[in-house]
């Protein structure tokens, strides 16, 4: 089987097609070859690294956008006024891209992190897989969060004049831009359209848990939403619970059954699961470090570079471990379905994760590469 994926991308800023773009390369140089098709909002030069190696893109409006008038405010009114006429299109959304994914012979749907893909591979009977460290439940779901924004003190001197405001009618700074007052969404607002969200979100079959993540309430009834919960307001940080959460092994959290797919689909052939996942790369020193080693030869920040350089190769070869065992999960999935298996014929576990154990400290988080396929998936063979 030549494994077709439909790789959604959400268009909210280019960390997500960042990895996208390097996950699919990755996928992209497996021999047999897979095809991965792009789908996103985000314009298709931003996903150029896998686009050179093969990838198709498709543009197409497939989440709604938070409205962040600066880089450091979101505008909360706005921005659930978004959300609603979204989620307004939701079915028609959908329908789309379950014509479309059958239209294409798609065998299965990565998603960072589009949650109306998990909806759309659920009605088209396919398998689907979040890559994420995150999920935007949770982000909208925060917008009911009273923050506190710094005040300016009463006893500040004024800033000094500049040309700007010397002018005969000066601009008004960016910090005195008119906005709307930082006001929390109510709950009784915001929760029913989290609450679909996360119910989107329930259709993945399997989460590929990438570095820094936060709760997945979609996947596990540990920390369900509101968001809000998780956090203590008096000091605005994690709760002693969620933390020790997020230091649990992916393989002991708690995870929520399957969704059965709708009346006249198959039986879901594998279970649900969560795996961890390694940090994912875009680019590499190549080159560049070498034309650092000659400007400052045997200096400290050279060496500093080989060690980043040395951790860049064994996140790559990682990756590259990762990518086999997508495809070996996708074929394992159509074997079982062809040969009307159960699911408790086969399983993801591995105390590894997906390639290595994610180990915490005060001061940094370093994956610890185990040798071997880290799945357990040794015996399958590994095909496009």
């Amino acid at each position: 089987m030549s494994t077709h994926f439909a790789y959604y991308c959400s268009g909210h800023g280019y960390g997500h097609a960042t990895r996208v773009s390097a996950l699919a390369s990755h996928l992209l140089q497996l021999s047999p070859k897979p095809t991965v098709t792009i789908v996103s909002e985000a314009p298709p030069h931003v996903f150029s690294d896998s686009i050179k190696l093969g990838a198709k893109y498709r543009n197409a409006k497939i989440d709604p956008v938070v409205q962040q008038p600066l880089a450091y405010r979101i505008d909360r009114k706005k921005s659930v006024d978004v959300l609603n006429a979204f989620l307004a299109k939701r079915e028609s959304l959908i329908n789309d891209e379950v014509a479309w994914l059958k239209a294409n012979k798609i065998h299965c749907v990565l998603s960072d992190a589009v949650f109306i893909a998990c909806a759309a591979a659920h009605r088209a009977f396919l398998p689907s897989a979040l890559v994420t460290n995150f999920t935007f439940d949770s982000i909208w779901s925060y917008l009911s969060a009273p923050l506190l924004e710094p005040q300016t003190p009463a006893t500040s001197p004024p800033p000094p004049p500049t040309l700007s405001t010397l002018a005969p009618n000066p601009s008004p700074p960016a910090t005195e831009l008119e906005l709307e007052p930082d006001e929390p969404i109510p709950h009784d607002v915001m929760d029913p359209l989290a609450d679909q969200i996360a119910r989107d979100y329930r259709n993945a079959d399997l989460l590929l848990r990438l570095p820094g993540y936060l709760p997945f309430p979609s996947f596990s009834p540990t920390h369900p939403l509101p968001a809000t919960d998780w956090i203590d307001p008096a000091i605005q940080r994690f709760r002693p619970s969620v933390l020790a959460s997020l230091h649990q092994p992916a393989e002991q959290l708690q995870l929520y059954d399957p969704i059965p797919f709708p009346d006249g689909g198959p039986k879901k052939p594998l279970p649900r699961q969560l795996k961890a996942a390694p940090l994912l790369e875009r680019y590499e020193l190549g080159d560049w470090a070498g034309k650092i080693e000659e400007a400052y030869e045997k200096g400290k920040f050279m060496k500093a570079m080989k060690r980043h350089q040395g951790w860049s190769d064994i996140r790559k070869r990682e990756a590259d471990v990762m990518a086999r065992e997508l495809v070996g999960w996708v074929n394992k999935w159509y074997e079982l379905l062809d040969s009307e298996s159960t699911s408790s014929s086969y399983s993801l576990n591995s105390s590894a994760g997906i390639v290595g154990d994610v180990t915490e400290s005060d001061e940094s988080r370093t994956l610890q590469p185990q040798a071997g396929l880290a799945l357990g998936l040794g015996s399958l063979p590994i095909t496009a």
